[in-house]
């Protein structure tokens, strides 16, 4: 399975005409909720082309158990 969590390579692949290099090399392919937001919106490039890509591969990432910090340790 390969998780997409950012927008650019998804709309710059669109851009191009070659999402399916992604589904040629990858079986099961994913997205969080926020990628398929950003990239699916009607008044983004690609928007439409890549809002019926990735339908039915959003998948729900749970944060919570994540820590962020910013600088060192």
């Amino acid at each position: 399975m390969l998780v997409i969590a950012d927008s650019s390579a998804l709309v710059a692949l669109a851009t191009c005409g070659v999402l399916d290099i992604v589904t040629l090399n990858y079986e099961d392919i994913r997205v969080p909720q926020a990628v398929f937001d950003e990239v699916s919106a009607p008044d983004k490039p690609q928007g439409v082309i890549l809002s019926s890509f990735l339908a039915g591969r959003v998948v729900t990432v749970d944060m919570s158990r994540w820590v962020l910090t910013a600088g060192g340790c």
